[in-house]
């Protein structure tokens, strides 16, 4: 019977959600569900296929017009939990998850409103309960993941399976409040109190020819400046210069120099992502823009490609930037800085210093 087709994939889709068994323990659950009363036309079509022998479907006598009292099909009704189990497949799979929920009393109340964390990672289950243990017990640990002392569990078990171990730790363990996604770098490491690898950058200065150093050592320079520059071997060929510190900003990566007191001069592509850096720089710091201007960007236009990339909204720019900006966007153009002649910047990077 389709009815009982379509009711089973329904069933099965909000048992793998974690619904029904959320509604099982909440009380809430629902056991008889009712179809459409079908008209004569409908009964006559499909009477033949229905299986009078099922224990779950519910029959009863309506009278027709034309055909007169006939037992017809009303929906499907199921005694317990168990049985509406049975009918999708899961009674088996259920026992595993209520034996694995029952294996952690501190967790027990949060999986049964969230059960889908459990069903999904049963698998992996004591090992989650093993880390768990461990974080319970050592609050603020200070080590890198590849140090827990917990057999069994290497550092491979843990980056794969960061974003469960968080759903159960935040529950029970202390954390730190200010890290609102593990997604972002070393979030997971940093909102459990473990070590992680420090943010590295490369620089040049008249002293060091291309160095990469922990981003918090460059508050031991001298130069208070940064010239930060996106292309690498536009970055390589850049002369140093007085009172800067020439960096490879590698997209986006520049994010890493946020909270350190710098005036910088900033040289991306122009490009929707090129302006898009340039202005979270300028969110933290006091910054102007090298060779991003419209100007640059139509002396050289016969050397820009297709820029297919997404736009992006509420820049911080100036205006000629923002001018610029608009221009390529709606032209879908973009000028790469490793396509504007070496010896043109040059002499252009004497007006800036």
């Amino acid at each position: 019977m389709q009815f009982i087709k379509e009711l089973k994939i329904k069933l099965l889709k909000k048992y793998k959600s974690g619904e029904l068994i959320r509604k099982y323990y909440s009380g809430e659950l629902k056991l008889e569900y009712k179809r459409k009363k079908p008209s004569e036309k409908e009964f006559l079509k499909e009477y033949v296929t229905y299986d009078y022998s099922n224990p779950y479907a519910v029959f009863k006598e309506i009278n027709y017009k034309s055909i007169g009292t006939q037992k017809v099909f009303v929906g499907v009704q199921f005694e317990s939990f168990d049985n509406l189990l049975e009918f999708i497949g899961k009674k088996r799979e259920f026992l595993r998850f209520e034996r694995l929920l029952y294996k952690d009393k501190d967790l027990f109340e949060f999986l049964k409103q969230n059960p889908k964390i459990l069903l999904e990672n049963m698998d992996i289950w004591d090992k989650v309960l093993e880390v768990k243990e461990f974080f319970v017990n050592n609050p603020r640990p200070n080590i890198y993941i590849r140090e827990l002392p917990v057999i069994g569990i290497d550092s491979k078990f843990i980056e794969k399976n960061k974003k469960v171990l968080d759903k159960i730790l935040s529950q029970v363990c202390e954390y730190d409040e200010s890290v609102k996604s593990i997604s972002k770098e070393w979030g997971f490491e940093r909102k459990y109190f473990l070590k992680h690898p420090k943010n590295r950058i490369r620089i040049k200065n008249k002293e060091w020819d291309d160095i990469e150093i922990n981003v918090e050592d460059l508050k031991k320079f001298k130069e208070k400046r940064l010239f930060i520059i996106e292309n690498l071997y536009t970055y390589l060929a850049f002369p140093v210069l007085d009172d800067y510190l020439v960096v490879f900003g590698r997209g986006f990566n520049a994010s890493v120099l946020k909270g350190l007191d710098y005036e910088v001069v900033y040289w991306g592509d122009i490009d929707k992502a090129g302006f898009a850096i340039l202005s979270m720089v300028r969110n933290f710091a006091k910054t102007k823009s090298f060779l991003m201007d419209i100007d640059t960007f139509k002396k050289f236009s016969f050397l820009s490609v297709e820029d297919n990339e997404k736009d992006y909204s509420n820049l911080n720019l100036t205006e000629s930037e923002l001018k610029c900006y608009n221009f390529i966007k709606s032209d879908n153009k973009r000028l790469e800085q490793e396509r504007i002649p070496f010896e043109y910047a040059l002499e252009k990077l004497k007006d800036v210093l």
